[in-house]
């Protein structure tokens, strides 16, 4: 199940993220991330925020 509460042309900045509940701060998914995961859940607003933003949270092939 995928779910993004909120959303709309003015709260498109996502704020964080949960994979099965718990809190994610990397900007993707791996293909087992999205094999075993059951639920992907975005909280989003109007300003952009600071999820995702540390260099460990980019793909691998961008570092």
């Amino acid at each position: 199940m995928f779910s993004c509460r909120c959303a709309s042309d003015t709260d498109r900045y996502i704020q964080s993220a949960r994979l099965d509940g718990a809190e994610q701060f990397r900007t993707y998914l791996t293909t087992e991330d999205i094999r075993s995961a059951r639920s992907l859940s975005f909280e989003v607003g109007s300003e952009p925020s600071a999820w995702g933003t540390a260099p460990a949270d980019a793909p691998p092939a961008l570092r």
